[in-house]
């Protein structure tokens, strides 16, 4: 994707010079000749590698970047604290640095690019810190930050908006990943509103975290997508928001890890295919936690809540109304627990309300603890293909209820069992009691060892 991404630059004639230049200002002591001849480039606004000062081009025609420094070897700090910043290819450009690199927009200022990124900063070795408190807006990337062994710190209270690709774009191989919002931010983007890519194979390394976006984050494709595309890492992902999510085309929040995934939303979650979609189809050792406290949709092809792990567990608290194609979705492919507790209402528009799948020594629980679950199939259906038992448990005052059947399990025979507890109602959609619908089964019990305990 990465590569995909980078042919998309528009780096033509008007770039190539730069290219050519790049390789020969890779000194502090040749970007302070530069500043000797800018002349009219002293501004309050300043840049400096190790100190010295590089220059600043004050005008959107006089240059194609309007802060550019190539390869630093010492630490860069851009400070944009007194006039906003334009540039026609980008506005802020720190390439190959291999010393930390610091840049920050005052609130009320902005920092715009109408053909490349807003901000760009790419480090080999060093550490990236971008501050945003203001604007940033670029034709291609926002912000773009691909890092190597550093990590990338991206605090944007501010907004940051994109017409063509990504709000946030940042990578790394060992380093970790951050981007906050600070309670106040937002993101704006044609493509994904954040992406983030680790490729890290040491534990504990390859963090990514997004929290605090308020004011919500918007993608064309994906509201966020953390790791898609790279296999996933051994990092953990951890994403907490307060304000909405959504991603346009495809999945407000989509995530790839062999860590641990802890997704909390205090913010409506929606999506064209997924709500959420955590590992799913990826046979990950990771746990994964999704605590869904608003509103999460997903489109009739989708699901609500989608999680996929391999050994490790799922855990899906839904404190929200969910909706899709399924509501809720969860696979352990190798033999995790899968856990799913509800107490608003969960609609599955075109399959089931909520869907548990697990083998191996694997247990399933479904606990609705309020609300109704509703499925166009079944109301809650349970597959445990393994040793493990199954437990579902329906409380008073709750309903159940899907057009085939209102709560299907299922196991493997001479091995585990799956205990159904019913406080509530299951139901069969079908079953109006009216002449004829005796075929219509509340509750259905196949293969193995099944038990109802029907107390609703």
């Amino acid at each position: 994707m990465l590569l995909s991404k980078m042919s998309g630059l528009g780096l033509g004639a008007g770039m190539g010079w730069r290219g050519v230049r790049c390789g020969l200002l890779a000194s502090a002591s040749v970007a302070a000749l530069l500043v000797a001849g800018a002349g009219s480039a002293a501004r309050a606004n300043d840049a400096t590698v190790g100190g010295v000062n590089v220059p600043i081009f004050p005008g959107y025609n006089q240059s194609p970047v309007a802060i550019w420094v190539p390869l630093p070897a010492a630490p860069t700090v851009v400070n944009i604290n007194t006039d906003s910043l334009s540039g026609p290819y980008n506005a802020i450009w720190v390439t190959g640095s291999i010393a930390d690199t610091t840049v920050s927009v005052s609130p009320g200022l902005s920092v715009t690019s109408t053909l490349g990124w807003g901000t760009a900063v790419s480090a080999t070795t060093g550490n990236i810190l971008i501050d945003n408190g203001g604007t940033i807006d670029g034709r291609l990337h926002a912000i773009y930050a691909p890092g190597l062994t550093g990590s990338t710190t991206i605090n944007s209270a501010g907004v940051l908006t994109s017409s063509t690709q990504d709000g946030i774009f940042a990578t790394t191989t060992t380093g970790n990943i951050i981007a906050d919002g600070k309670g106040t931010g937002s993101i704006a983007a044609a493509y994904n509103g954040v992406e983030m890519n680790t490729a890290s194979l040491a534990a504990g390394k390859g963090l990514i975290t997004v929290q605090n976006f308020t004011g919500g984050i918007t993608g064309g494709v994906d509201g966020i997508s953390a790791n898609f595309g790279t296999g996933g890492t051994l990092g953990d992902v951890l994403i907490t928001n307060n304000g909405p999510i959504k991603g346009t085309l495809r999945n407000g929040v989509e995530t790839y890890s062999f860590g641990k995934t802890t997704i909390t939303d205090n913010g409506d979650v929606t999506g064209a295919i997924n709500g959420i979609a955590a590992n799913f189809g990826f046979a990950s050792p990771g746990d994964v936690l999704i605590s869904g406290n608003k509103n999460i949709t997903g489109g009739a092809t989708g699901s609500g809540i989608v999680a996929g792990s391999g050994t490790g567990n799922i855990d899906i608290l839904g404190n929200g109304i969910t909706t899709g194609g399924t509501g809720i979705w969860a696979v352990a492919s190798l033999g995790g627990n899968v856990n799913v507790t509800t107490d608003k209402k969960v609609t599955g528009t075109t399959v089931d309300g909520i869907l548990a799948q697990t083998n191996g020594a694997g247990t399933i629980k479904v606990d609705v603890k309020a609300g109704d679950v509703t499925g166009l199939r079944y109301g809650i259906d349970t597959i445990n293909f393994g040793t493990g038992n199954t437990t579902v448990n329906i409380a008073a005052g709750s309903t159940v209820m899907g057009s085939t059947d209102g709560v299907a399990t299922g196991t493997v025979p001479g091995s585990g069992v799956a205990t159904t507890n019913n406080l509530g109602i299951i139901k069969n959609t079908n079953d109006t009691g009216a002449a004829n619908t005796n075929g219509a089964f509340a509750y259905f019990a196949s293969n193995g060892d099944n038990v109802l305990n029907n107390d609703g």
